[in-house]
């Protein structure tokens, strides 16, 4: 990769244990912010995307391992 472009950032919410949001899984939370990223950057496609960095403060759990790469497939 020759050129990086950071064209937006954002996170995802905080939960509190066994809150509201106990029912979704990690790795599907990441991919909802990669799509509002996509959706709120109109002039930026899907397959111009090449790479997205994401960041797992616990990686034990469902959250850990291989998220970067689930939240690319999702």
């Amino acid at each position: 990769m020759s050129k990086s472009v950071i064209i937006d950032a954002v996170r995802s919410p905080i939960g509190l244990k066994n809150g509201p949001m106990i029912g979704i899984r990690p790795d599907d939370l990441a991919g909802q912010v990669v799509k509002g990223l996509l959706d709120r950057n109109n002039s930026v496609k899907p397959e111009m995307v090449e790479d997205v960095i994401v960041g797992c403060a616990y990686p034990e759990g469902p959250q850990g391992h291989i998220i970067g790469k689930s939240v690319g497939v999702l």
